[in-house]
């Protein structure tokens, strides 16, 4: 090295490169204290605005749990107060409908409470140690009864209670005599305590039967009630009269049918049913003439009549002086009987079977408009009986697959007035009567003939 690299003005040279560096260097750190002065102030300001934040997110969790819960305790509150409501009226409503429960049943436990001692103490006297138990007969024997008296007409209103009521009269007095018989031999006793003994053990139930054992009814629907059973009763003489009155066929194979003649009749005070015109159901023809023997006239799958069955006798309700000679010139038409079920046609069915259920007849018929099989059924039959055609009801059953459609379908055009071939042409009118059984005499001999 030599002096002259060492000479003042390389001297100099380094002292102001070294100034500046630290210069420099100074202002870098300057730069870097106020960039980390701003970078804490940010996250500071950060950390506040999260603690901020999640104070409000806090307080409105508290809040919305605050009010929740107030919400919670006004629902519970109102809850509590509807509860009470109803159970006050409830209450209410119970006491309302049970008053006389409720002012009778003390009655029967005060009487109980008194008479049950002083049995059980009577029969520890009459019967030793087990002697107590005959409070449980005297006093509950009668109450079992008397309680089953109200269940069972709470639940069968209609049921008979004599028996029961038998039972409680039969344990009342039963208690009552020993109660008396108790208060009359007892230390102190006589006729008075006797007495008044045998009275308090029945008062409770004596009160109870009087106002729970039925409940009470107004003067209209007593009334009511006998009207009823008079005419359930006129009801019941009526029908065996009826029955009675019936006449009896008796066919070939030896089965017997009853006939009965329906109509408007008057029951006599010897229970026999007159018509309003003074004549007794059975036919005047019907009585003091011999029964000729004559075949029925069949009349397809529907009639109602006894079908190939021979009437053989007919028995009606009179004496045994009523029979005359078989020399009388009167006929006897015996009856086709039909049966009167409900909402069944009550006519005899006489149609003639045209061969139903044919391609002919089952196109005829599948062609004709209608939503249900009873009015494609009654537009079937219309313009049959139309054409002079009076198709089997039973073979129309079968054809449409639906049984009686083919009756129901009739009975509604004759209400319409659309009558068959067969009753315009006779004149012959639909049968809307009820009773037991409608009859439609049979052609008699001559008709036959």
């Amino acid at each position: 090295m030599t002096v002259r690299e060492f000479g003042p003005s390389n001297a100099t040279s380094s002292a102001g490169s070294s100034t500046g560096w630290m210069a420099q260097h100074a202002h870098d750190r300057r730069e870097s204290r106020a960039l980390e002065a701003r970078l804490a102030r940010e996250g500071a300001d950060a950390a506040a605005r999260r603690k901020i934040l999640e104070q409000n997110a806090r307080e409105k969790r508290d809040r919305v749990a605050r009010d929740a819960d107030q919400r919670r305790k006004v629902e519970q509150r109102k809850a509590r107060a509807e509860t009470r409501s109803d159970t006050r009226r409830a209450v209410l409503s119970w006491v309302n409908a049970h008053v006389v429960e409720l002012l009778i049943y003390p009655i029967a436990v005060l009487s109980f409470a008194l008479a049950a001692p002083a049995m059980a103490a009577y029969g520890t006297v009459i019967f030793g140690v087990t002697g107590f138990l005959l409070a449980g007969i005297t006093e509950l024997g009668m109450w079992a009864f008397a309680l089953a008296v109200v269940a069972s007409r709470r639940r069968n209103p209609h049921r008979p209670v004599a028996g029961l009521q038998a039972g409680v009269v039969v344990f009342c007095l039963g208690a009552g005599g020993m109660n008396f018989t108790h208060g009359l031999h007892k230390a102190g006793g006589g006729w008075t305590v006797g007495l008044v003994m045998a009275v308090v053990s029945v008062a409770g139930i004596v009160a109870h039967q009087l106002t729970l054992a039925r409940a009470p009814r107004s003067h209209a629907e007593r009334r009511a009630d006998r009207l009823a059973a008079r005419a359930a009763a006129k009801i019941d003489r009526a029908q065996h009269a009826a029955l009675r009155a019936a006449a009896t066929v008796v066919a070939a194979d030896g089965t017997a049918q009853l006939v009965y003649h329906d109509g408007t009749y008057r029951l006599t005070r010897y229970r026999r049913l007159v018509s309003p015109a003074g004549h007794s159901p059975t036919p005047a023809e019907h009585r003091d003439t011999p029964v000729p023997v004559a075949s029925p006239v069949r009349s397809g799958p529907e009639t109602a009549a006894t079908d190939g069955a021979v009437a053989d006798s007919v028995t009606s309700d009179s004496g045994p002086g009523d029979s005359v000679s078989a020399d009388s010139a009167a006929t006897v038409v015996l009856p086709a009987v039909v049966r009167a079920e409900s909402g069944e046609d009550h006519t005899v069915d006489h149609t003639v079977d045209h061969a139903v259920g044919t391609a002919e007849w089952t196109a005829r018929y599948e062609a004709l408009p209608g939503e249900t099989k009873l009015a494609k059924a009654e537009l079937f039959l219309a313009r049959s009986w139309e054409l002079g055609d009076e198709p089997a009801l039973a073979r129309v059953d079968r054809m449409i697959d639906a049984p009686r459609t083919a009756t129901a379908a009739k009975r509604n055009l004759r209400g319409r007035g659309i009558l068959p071939p067969s009753e315009r042409a006779g004149g012959r009118a639909a049968d809307g009567r009820s009773g037991l059984a409608s009859v439609s005499a049979l052609p008699s001999a001559g008709e036959l003939a």
